[in-house]
């Protein structure tokens, strides 16, 4: 029993380390890449470009100020997977450390399930912002305004609660694990 858990506490420490590993360079190229996209958002082939822009666009060509405007639009998810990327690096550095139940893990838990609800809520207003952006240059009476809300909203949304759920479920087997450390 005692080498069966060890040997799991050794898979975790190696997932969790590749895992953190990964959310690293996830941090780190958000932002670069977001940038990057949008930059040379014109010499990219149909198939890597947004079928929203080819949709409401009058041309094929964005303007410098339209994709400056997509650029930082797009940063605003951008900025929720750097937070949701910085959570798990922490997550992970803990299970990296063998601390499973601690109140960092329920709040960094927490906090990603909260930044996932975020997340479906912004994906909405994102969307919205980028069909103005994309229009933007288009004539008077040809410009756009789309709200719209679909199964990727309301499933991240459901995520997003199941984690919370999740960390207060973990909040309650810290304290159980608490209580029984301190039983004789």
């Amino acid at each position: 029993m005692q080498n069966a858990n060890l040997q799991n506490i050794s898979v975790i420490k190696k997932i969790s380390s590749r895992l953190r590993l990964i959310c690293n360079i996830i941090f780190f190229l958000t932002p670069i890449m977001t940038i990057f996209y949008w930059s040379f958002y014109n010499h990219l082939p149909n198939e890597y470009q947004y079928a929203i822009v080819r949709q409401y666009l009058q041309t094929n060509y964005l303007p410098l100020i339209t994709r400056v405007l997509c650029a930082a639009i797009m940063m605003i998810p951008g900025v929720i997977i750097m937070l949701a990327s910085k959570y798990l690096i922490e997550l992970f550095r803990l299970y990296e450390n063998n601390v499973f139940f601690s109140p960092n893990n329920v709040t960094y838990m927490e906090k990603l399930g909260k930044i996932v609800i975020i997340w479906a809520f912004m994906d909405i207003i994102v969307g919205t912002l980028l069909v103005l952006a994309i229009s933007f240059n288009n004539p008077p009476g040809q410009r756009y305004l789309s709200i719209g809300v679909g199964s990727f909203q309301l499933s991240s949304l459901l995520i997003g609660y199941i984690i919370v759920l999740f960390s207060k479920i973990m909040d309650e087997a810290r304290i159980i694990n608490e209580e029984q450390q301190y039983t004789v």
